[in-house]
C-alpha cells in the first residue's frame, strides 16, 4: 500500500469491481485506456490485473480518496503480452479531474516501482489525440522518446512513447 498527502494506492479487490465497470463502461472516456468495455470486460480485465498481483507481485494499483474513501481510478504498471516495454498507464474516473490527483498517483506508484521492481525504465504508450495524458507524462519527468506500432491486439494503432527511468 502507498499513502500520499490525498491518496491511498492498493492493489485492486473486489469491491473496487463495480466502480472500474462503471469506469470503462464509458467508451469516450476509455477510448485512450485500451477501450471501452461491456460489464463482461471489465470483469475480465480487473481480474487479470488482480492475477498479476498475484502472478508477478505487482500490477495496477486502485487509487483511493483519502476524503471519501472513494475508489477514483487505477494507475501503474501493467503486464501486457509481447508489449513494447513494461507499460506503466493510468485511468481515473471524471469526477477526479483537474485536482492533481493523477500527478500525485503517478508519481508515488512510479517511485514505488523504481524502488520495488526490477526494472530501470517503463514506457507510457499515449495516443497523439490524448494530449491531457502527454501532459502528465511530462510532470512525472518521462521524456518523449517518438512513435511506437503498437503490437496485437493494439496492431496497427501508432501511439507516442514516453519513457519514466529510474533515476
Amino acid at each position: 500500500m502507498i499513502e500520499t498527502e490525498r491518496l491511498i494506492l492498493r492493489p485492486p479487490i473486489l469491491e473496487d469491481l463495480d466502480a472500474f465497470t462503471k469506469m470503462r463502461g464509458n467508451f469516450e472516456r476509455s477510448k485512450y485506456a485500451g477501450g471501452g468495455l461491456d460489464p463482461a470486460g471489465a470483469w475480465t480485465k480487473f481480474m487479470t490485473w488482480v492475477g498479476a498481483w498475484q502472478m508477478y507481485g505487482f500490477g495496477m494499483f486502485s487509487v483511493i480518496e483519502k476524503s471519501t474513501g472513494d475508489w477514483i481510478g487505477n494507475i501503474g504498471p501493467v503486464n501486457m503480452f509481447d508489449w513494447v516495454g513494461q507499460e506503466f498507464g493510468w485511468a481515473l474516473i471524471e469526477s477526479a479531474d483537474g485536482k492533481g490527483y493523477a500527478q500525485e498517483a503517478a508519481k508515488a506508484a512510479l517511485k514505488w516501482c523504481f524502488d520495488n521492481l526490477p526494472f530501470d525504465e517503463y514506457v507510457h504508450s499515449i495516443s497523439p489525440e490524448n494530449p491531457a495524458s502527454s501532459k502528465l507524462a511530462e510532470r512525472i519527468g518521462a521524456k518523449f522518446i517518438g512513435e511506437v506500432v503498437l503490437p496485437p491486439p493494439y496492431e496497427g494503432q501508432i501511439d507516442h512513447q514516453w519513457k519514466s527511468f529510474r533515476s
